[in-house]
């Protein structure tokens, strides 16, 4: 498979929202860059999504996670 790179724009924008502490919607906005651009089904977008933020803002996305844990 051809390795796919995200445009500028994108990742600037994708930069912005992850440390102004909105990465649920920079991840809405990958997600959504994913299914559009690269023609994937939902659940193959999520998982490039996840993979991404797991990359390129691990520390950011594990913050994410601790704030919001699924209530037991």
């Amino acid at each position: 498979m051809k390795k796919r790179e995200l445009p500028d724009p994108l990742i600037e924008s994708l930069t912005r929202l992850t440390k102004n502490s909105d990465i649920v919607m920079a991840g809405r906005l990958l997600n959504m860059y994913f299914i559009r651009q690269w023609k994937v089904d939902e659940q193959l977008a999520k998982y490039y999504t996840l993979k991404w933020f797991e990359k390129n803002y691990p520390s950011e996305l594990k913050r994410y996670r601790q704030l919001n844990k699924p209530f037991k």
